[in-house]
């Protein structure tokens, strides 16, 4: 997977979450109907760090792949 290489705010992270109806909880991404999406972490100096930007973009199309998947 390709990590972006500037990482969103915590801020704007939160509100692309709440902009789809989404919300964190502690490591997870709650994506509605029973299922959730991991977090991405990145290593960097100073140890793990999660990757807002990554772990929104595989939510997204996560999410896309659940909902496909449930219309068929």
């Amino acid at each position: 997977m390709d990590t972006a290489s500037r990482d969103m705010s915590r801020k704007e992270f939160v509100t692309a979450l709440h902009r789809r109806g989404w919300r964190k909880v502690l490591m997870w991404i709650d994506i509605g109907n029973g299922h959730s999406i991991g977090m991405l972490m990145s290593k960097g100096r100073r140890g793990f760090k999660v990757n807002l930007r990554a772990s929104l973009a595989h939510a997204i199309r996560e999410a896309e792949r659940v909902s496909t998947n449930k219309q068929q």
